[in-house]
């Protein structure tokens, strides 16, 4: 069968959209198993500017028979389920199937949009026994395969939730050549991800993760160094580590040992790859060490989650962490030259004017980049699951769940919040600090991401004018 996997319509509805983008690895990584027996064609459009989706275009010149969508953040489902419709109206013969972290909550959407299945948690094993079944290679009753969600004589069936992958390193690489389009985030070549783990052994409350992966399971160092292989070998040059926390202090999973032996077998292979990886700020306090090796091997960029500077919010959150710990992990990136991509919450349940104020005040102290997103109730994450409950639920309407739209807060507090956040971030880019950075900086990275950072809103306001002209 001819399969297209594809992600959902571009749309921005912050900065950092324009400033950072992924390669859609996940489809790469679904694909591998279906390439053997069926032509498999995959297309990104994360990485379109200015332009939504190639899908109709695609699907005159591949002529699929199965569309498969990744749909991972809330406020693409009214996007996705028109182009479901539009597609069904057009092409009723199209089997259409979701997958990805919204249909794994959240079925009625999508089943009642025009698709026909819904593939819920981990796809890989889920996806291939259920094209098999579409394809009549496996004569398996559709009641038996097990992690997927449809509707029969109107009536919506759960299956039986699938069993995670033990053993990841069973996986086959990701069918990264099958990922057309290319591009660069710093300059010195061509950019791909690559996993290291799935899942998280913490359980911050306005995360999904740790429901969606239930628990943390690692590849191997020897699985992961032959992956770079093929990957120097395919002529990319920058790497972004997938995983949720690099490293885990839990003592189980990604062990400090275990990434450090990984960044010294890297480091004496002579990758020579650019590196980006997510870490905790108090795992980097823990482990200095580790950080001195993770720059030997080639990491020039953290993401860390810093969310907050009051030891309240962090205590909402589930963080586990205390607020000093940020300022410190701070200044141990900065001295082995690092650039910090700082993630921030703004807006949480229950935070008061003080606490967001440190926010936005040391947020842009202690990062290079200050990335603040308004915060949004993520589906599957025990925050949503209690809110959902509510008669008047504000997470009714995906739309808002975008990570600008200010939506838990009383209406007439909501003009307020949004005043205070939108001006938080005009500090960042009115900022005689940053604007400097963007000049020159010691560091080329946080020069080169401030640039981003200036292109990126520049980018975004061009966006969100044609948007509302309905020129996009």
């Amino acid at each position: 069968m001819k399969i297209l996997l594809t992600t959902p319509p571009n749309q921005y509805f912050n900065v950092t959209g324009f400033t950072f983008r992924l390669p859609a690895y996940n489809l790469a990584q679904l694909a591998t198993l279906l390439k053997t027996e069926h032509k498999i064609e995959i297309l990104d459009n994360t990485i379109n500017l200015f332009h939504a989706h190639d899908i109709f275009k695609t699907i005159k010149s591949f002529g699929p028979e199965i569309i498969g969508f990744s749909v991972s953040f809330g406020a693409y489902t009214k996007n996705v389920i028109e182009i479901a419709r539009n597609i069904k109206a057009k092409y009723p013969r199209i089997i259409l199937i979701a997958g990805g972290r919204i249909p794994t909550f959240i079925h009625e959407p999508f089943l009642a949009g025009g698709f026909d299945y819904l593939v819920a948690g981990e796809g890989e094993n889920t996806l291939y026994e259920l094209v098999q079944h579409l394809s009549g290679k496996s004569k398996s009753n559709i009641s038996n395969i097990k992690g997927i969600v449809y509707k029969k004589d109107r009536v919506i069936e759960i299956n039986q939730p699938r069993g995670l992958i033990e053993k990841l390193d069973d996986l086959p690489f990701a069918s990264r050549e099958l990922l057309k389009k290319r591009y660069s985030l710093w300059g010195y070549g061509d950019l791909t991800s690559i996993e290291g783990s799935r899942g998280c052994s913490y359980n911050c409350s306005f995360c999904s993760q740790p429901n969606f992966w239930k628990k943390l399971r690692v590849f191997s160092n020897e699985r992961i160094l032959k992956e770079l292989e093929l990957i120097r070998g395919q002529g990319f040059k920058e790497l972004i580590f997938n995983d949720d926390s690099f490293v885990s202090d839990k003592g189980f999973g990604n062990t400090p040992e275990k990434i450090a032996n990984l960044f010294k077998a890297i480091e004496k292979g002579k990758f020579d790859f650019k590196l980006g990886v997510c870490l905790r700020a108090d795992t980097i306090c823990r482990n200095q060490d580790l950080i001195k090796l993770a720059r030997q091997a080639g990491v020039i960029w953290v993401n860390v989650g810093f969310e907050s500077y009051t030891s309240d919010s962090l205590k909402l959150m589930n963080k586990g962490l205390v607020k000093n710990v940020n300022a410190k992990a701070s200044e141990i990136l900065r001295e082995n030259n690092i650039m910090i991509w700082g993630s921030h919450v703004f807006a949480y349940p229950k935070q008061t004017d003080y606490d967001m104020k440190m926010t936005i005040k040391y947020g842009k102290k202690y990062s290079d980049f200050f990335r603040l997103t308004m915060f949004t109730p993520v589906e599957g994450s025990i925050l949503f699951e209690k809110l959902k409950k509510l008669d008047d639920s504000p997470v009714k309407n995906s739309d808002d769940l975008n990570y600008f739209n200010c939506v838990l807060q009383d209406k007439k507090y909501q003009k307020k919040i949004m005043l205070k956040f939108i001006m938080g971030l005009l500090s960042y880019y009115c900022n005689l600090k940053t604007i400097s950075n963007a000049v020159y900086h010691k560091n080329r990275h946080v020069k080169l991401m401030t640039r981003r950072a200036y292109l990126g809103a520049i980018l975004f306001v061009i966006y969100s004018v044609l948007r509302r002209l309905k020129l996009n």
